[in-house]
């Protein structure tokens, strides 16, 4: 027992609880609150903020100005028919290299779901997709032939992005323009517009590039 009783003891010295009552113990546990966690520090605004470096794309017309009546009165004089919007697009640093010497038009980006017809996408596809002197009329009225293929890219996604893709002739109307109010230049807003001319007993598609200056409104070149 007198074991018993030094262990009491020597437990109330180290506790401090040898003089309080189970009563004010169990007040003191009850009015114990833990503390607050320290909100964290608001971040002072920033005076001087960076400037945001990636350029804004160029603002697309909508609705899209009309084909201007120059290129109009052109297909007309090629007994064209059948006119439409293909895309409207900004000029890519791709497109305006010579080095690729090419003008994609996205198909995702096409305002028709396509704008060949059966029978072009039968002979298209007949020909691993590619289509053979295209009568394309470029800025500045001038009249090209283009070869019209198509590129299929496999994503790592594993999906696929496919572009129609006009070639042969693009560096010749790329230098045809040069410092001219048509200048094709990358984020120059353009439009692609298709006809169709009869020849002979076929329907034979052309295609018109159209430069939209600042304004929304059709190249002023003639």
């Amino acid at each position: 027992m007198e074991d018993f009783g030094s262990f009491k003891r020597l437990k109330e010295e180290v506790t401090g609880d040898g003089n309080k009552t189970r009563q004010q113990r169990d007040a003191e546990t009850e009015d114990w609150v833990p503390e607050k966690p320290n909100p964290p520090k608001k971040r002072p605004p920033d005076l001087n903020p960076k400037p945001n470096l990636k350029p804004n794309a160029p603002t697309l017309p909508n609705p899209p100005p009309d084909l201007p009546l120059h290129f109009k009165n052109r297909i007309n004089a090629m007994n064209g028919t059948q006119l439409v919007l293909i895309i409207q697009k900004p000029l890519t640093d791709t497109d305006v290299n010579i080095h690729n010497s090419r003008l994609s038009i996205p198909l995702s980006q096409i305002k028709p779901q396509d704008f060949l017809t059966e029978d072009e996408i039968k002979d298209f596809d007949k020909h691993n997709k590619v289509m053979e002197e295209v009568p394309f009329i470029d800025p500045s009225g001038e009249v090209n032939t283009m070869t019209l293929t198509q590129w299929d890219i496999r994503k790592p996604s594993g999906t696929k992005s496919s572009s129609y893709i006009l070639r042969t002739n693009w560096n010749k109307v790329l230098k045809a323009n040069l410092k001219t109010t048509s200048e094709l230049k990358a984020k120059r807003v353009i439009q692609i517009w298709s006809f169709r001319r009869q020849v002979g007993d076929e329907q034979q598609l052309g295609l018109a590039l159209v430069v939209l200056n600042t304004e929304g409104e059709g190249s002023s070149s003639s």
